[in-house]
């Protein structure tokens, strides 16, 4: 994890790697679980998200083999990730969607705040720059009421997917459908997109 947040993908996935194999050896299928989903994290890093998302695939299966939600949610946000890098905008949309409602199910509402941005990306380019500028605006409401602001390491990521949204409307209209999401209630925003 020190290697991948150093900014050392190579090194991180080589770790990952050889843990993964270790836990593999030793029947622990948690531990696999958790150190496939940072391999794909590594190597999505390095840029190879086939490779990636085949990871993240295995390691939701142990997750949902283990029944463990939180290894489910995360892996169905990583996956939705993917699916956007990789212009399968239908696909990312309902993966998504399932991350939301697994993370809302959790309580999770950091997790739910990231899967909220990953929608809001997809509607940006998808053309619905209203709907990605209320996402983001619900969003960024939520994580500033619990306290988690961005990452550094998506940061990046959210800056490119805001800028395609916020390109396609004047900035009167943006702000006023930013402002929409930012006072709506979770729950307002939350439930049209679990249907």
């Amino acid at each position: 994890m020190l290697a991948l947040e150093r900014s050392e993908p190579a090194n991180a996935s080589r770790l990952f790697a050889e843990g993964a194999e270790l836990f593999r050896r030793l029947g622990e299928s948690m531990g696999l679980a958790t150190a496939l989903a940072n391999l794909g994290w590594a190597t999505q890093e390095l840029g190879d998200y086939g490779r990636a998302t085949a990871l993240f695939s295995e390691s939701l299966a142990l997750g949902q083999r283990l029944e463990d939600a939180r290894s489910v949610a995360n892996n169905l946000s990583n996956l939705a990730l993917m699916a956007l890098y990789c212009a399968d905008y239908a696909k990312a949309s309902d993966l998504f969607a399932d991350s939301l409602a697994a993370f809302s199910d959790l309580g999770d509402r950091r997790g739910m705040a990231e899967s909220l941005e990953g929608l809001a990306g997809v509607a940006g380019v998808q053309g619905r720059p209203e709907q990605a500028a209320r996402l983001f605006g619900s969003a960024e409401a939520l994580r500033e009421a619990i306290g988690a602001p961005l990452l550094p390491h998506d940061q990046s990521r959210y800056a490119t997917t805001l800028a395609a949204a916020r390109e396609q409307l004047d900035e009167d209209a943006w702000n006023q459908a930013w402002a929409s999401g930012r006072a709506a209630s979770v729950e307002e925003t939350v439930a049209p997109l679990l249907v």
